[in-house]
């Protein structure tokens, strides 16, 4: 315990008090407190743990008679709670927090604002009370961060090619163009974040898959089960539907696929891959895949031709997705930077890359309607790159 001011500081003052540390275990907030008859005068200081920066962070004001005020850090170490009682372990129970971040002032007498200590550690509102003499008040500092909106993880596009969805690792599903909504996991509780989708091919339903394999049905989509609960070597990372079954594959980092009302062709399970495995891609009748890890390699499987891969070649950023050519004769593969290789009968219709982008690009789906294709971005962004016409 912080008793006298460590060796080799200069002193703040002529005592010290209530030391506390914070909770990534570098500093030491403490009261430095000085008395003159029967008036306590103290500030807040802090001190790295090594003895370094000793500082005054503001003054906690005067009062009369009394002891220095105990203090207590915030669970997320960013504002202190200047109490007026201890629990058995030591710590403020009750108390203003105070950010010294961005200055703090004391308050004699007046009505005040007394700062709310959230849930999350932090000063979120301020509830109207009148102070009393030698009560503290904080000057309300940095608030909750504005929550971000969950990223996007995956797109499908409907069988028109005019439309698409979007989904978002909480679950939530956005539609575009001749699009349906038909529910969403947003807003429900889920074991891990969705990581992919994948439409039916009438585009009256629609799948997402979370990374422990738990899928989740909409529409006309019919479930057949899940690796959700089921042990997995690596995370599932995305699927795709099989148009002649109406079932699904699930395809994890390591090159793992699962079938379920689908027809198992092989996987990528055993090999020694140089790249995780990122995205499948199934064949126009049902009866092959192909895995996409990335490096830009590509692991055909079933009736599934090999059109060629940037495996092997130097990448600006890896490749993150892969979409099937509306022939089936070919693919495009995407990078996080929004390169587009394409390969077999896909035409290369320009790309991202020239775009400074705010997000990296997680998907390219077809857009049949233009004769060209949509990158996607993490924020929810699109691209579209019709056809050129010649």
């Amino acid at each position: 315990m912080l008793t006298s001011e460590p060796p080799g500081v200069p002193p703040i003052g002529s005592g010290i008090a209530s030391p506390a540390w914070s909770p990534d275990g570098t500093t030491i907030a403490y009261v430095s407190w000085s008395s003159a008859s029967i008036f306590v005068s103290s500030s807040l200081a802090m001190i790295n743990v090594n003895g370094t920066q000793n500082r005054v962070v503001g003054g906690l004001g005067t009062v009369e008679g009394g002891s220095p005020s105990p203090l207590s850090w915030c669970p997320n170490g960013r504002c202190l709670l200047v109490g007026t009682s201890l629990d058995s372990g030591g710590s403020a129970t009750e108390g203003f927090p105070i950010v010294p971040m961005g200055g703090f002032t004391s308050v004699a007498s007046a009505v005040v604002g007394m700062p709310v200590l959230s849930t999350d550690g932090y000063l979120s509102s301020s509830i109207p009370v009148t102070g009393t003499q030698g009560s503290w008040i904080g000057v309300q500092g940095p608030t909750a961060p504005s929550p971000q909106p969950p990223p996007t993880v995956g797109a499908a596009s409907t069988p028109s090619g005019s439309g698409f969805w979007t989904a978002a690792s909480d679950g939530g599903v956005f539609t575009f163009g001749d699009a349906q909504f038909l529910g969403s996991m947003g807003g429900k509780a889920l074991n891990e974040p969705v990581v992919g989708m994948a439409s039916t091919p009438d585009g009256d339903g629609y799948w997402e898959v979370a990374s422990d394999g738990g899928i989740f049905s909409f529409g006309d989509a019919g479930f057949y089960g899940s690796m959700g609960g089921k042990p997995l070597n690596k995370p599932v990372v995305g699927m795709a539907s099989d148009p002649a079954t109406g079932g699904y594959w699930e395809v994890a980092s390591d090159g793992g696929v699962f079938s379920f009302n689908a027809p198992f062709f092989g996987s990528a399970g055993n090999l020694r891959l140089n790249k995780p495995v990122v995205g499948i891609a199934a064949t126009p009748d049902g009866r092959g895949y192909w895995l996409v890890a990335s490096d830009g390699g590509v692991f055909a499987y079933g009736d599934a031709g090999f059109y060629g891969s940037t495996g092997g070649t130097a990448l600006n950023q890896p490749v993150t997705a892969m979409s099937l050519a509306p022939d089936g004769g070919g693919y495009w593969l995407v990078g996080a930077d929004g390169g587009i290789f394409s390969f077999g009968t896909a035409t290369f219709e320009g790309s991202a890359v020239p775009l400074p982008l705010a997000e990296p690009v997680i998907a390219v789906v077809p857009a049949v309607s233009m004769g060209g294709y949509r990158e996607v971005t993490a924020g929810g962004g699109t691209f579209n790159f019709a056809a050129q016409q010649g």
